[in-house]
């Protein structure tokens, strides 16, 4: 039936013709879509590196504060000693 709407030819040239345009686009619309996540993935991937340094900053920042802190306390221990030691021998 087809075939005999179309003066024996299976398809015509206009529905081959949008076809190939809906196959043009589908692959332009697949290349955009691979695009658009390849720069998601690296916005992503930027993100995640730019939260770690942040975190590690922290931590590191955290740590030094913490061990100044430390050091202090004993430093106090030593002096409390000290002192106490000083009062033994009076």
């Amino acid at each position: 039936m087809v075939v005999a709407n179309n003066n024996g030819k299976p398809y015509t040239d206009e529905i081959f013709s949008e076809l190939k345009k809906a196959t043009t686009r589908l692959h332009e619309q697949t290349e955009e879509t691979a695009e658009l996540t390849e720069q998601m993935h690296k916005s992503y991937e930027e993100q995640l590196k730019r939260i770690t340094e942040m975190v590690e900053l922290k931590l590191s920042e955290t740590t030094i504060t913490l061990e100044q802190q430390l050091e202090e306390e004993r430093i106090q221990g030593l002096k409390a000693e000290f002192f106490r030691y000083l009062m033994l021998l009076k």
